[in-house]
């Protein structure tokens, strides 16, 4: 009766609450939820390029604001134009004056300011504020900037300070790829060191992955994943006049 009794127990299976009866399902059907674990690792990855990333943060607002309104009256009624400050070390002051009258006959170019004060001329480098008959973004823009590079960079030593052609959203980019690599690492070494088994590190990582990309699915445009640039930062329409992003000398 003992002996029958302990097969009995041995033989029953424990009952649970809710949670250990969908844990049991998950275990039992392992190879299931793997494959589809798959699919939607495989979806995300593919979905990722669907985004559409929004670096101008007055897009979000409402029209009837006053700084919406502000801004579109900046825009349909001002333009502008590309500049860049060129510093040209090591020359004379009559150097400077020829460097000036180059930079003038380059197409595209509309005005180099130089003169003979310390905001232009100082310690044998000169300054020279080009102004170009274009927007940042034009090609001509661009265009016109690397004549001047070609102009001058190889005979001087030249430094130039720009917008145009500068693209922060790819040198964001840039960084966060080195960033997200230097993290990925730690992770894995991390969860090398602290996890029981190795397949546990790897469902890990496959989670962080799927999780990174499955928060970027185009479901509403103001649900998308959104990188702030560190042009367009301005609060208003007066603000905005006054405050200029700061790109890297190039």
């Amino acid at each position: 009766m003992g002996k029958r009794g302990c097969i009995l127990l041995e033989n029953e299976k424990p009952k649970g609450g809710g949670m250990e009866k969908l844990a049991s399902f998950i275990v039992d059907k392992r190879n299931l939820f793997f494959l589809l674990y798959i699919f939607a690792l495989i979806f995300s990855a593919i979905a990722t390029g669907w985004v559409k990333v929004e670096d101008d943060i007055t897009t979000y607002l409402p029209d009837t604001t006053e700084t919406r309104q502000g801004l579109t009256v900046m825009n349909d009624n001002f333009v502008t134009y590309g500049t860049a400050n060129v510093m040209v070390s090591n020359i004379t002051y009559d150097t400077a004056l020829d460097i000036q009258s180059r930079l003038e006959d380059i197409e595209g170019v509309t005005t180099v300011e130089f003169d003979d004060t310390d905001e232009h001329y100082t310690n044998a480098s000169a300054l020279f504020s080009v102004s170009f008959d274009a927007e940042v973004g034009d090609e001509r823009a661009e265009n016109a900037l690397q004549e001047i590079r070609d102009e001058l960079e190889g005979s001087y030593d030249t430094s130039i300070y720009s917008e145009v052609g500068y693209d922060s959203s790819a040198d964001l980019q840039s960084e966060m790829v080195v960033i997200v690599i230097i993290a990925a690492i730690i992770i894995v070494v991390v969860l090398t060191l602290t996890s029981r088994s190795y397949a546990e590190v790897q469902v890990l990582i496959m989670t962080f992955g799927a999780a990174e990309h499955g928060h970027k699915l185009p479901v509403r445009h103001d649900q998308l994943h959104l990188q702030l640039s560190h042009r367009h930062t301005a609060a208003g329409a007066g603000h905005r006049l006054r405050h200029h992003s700061v790109p890297p000398f190039q």
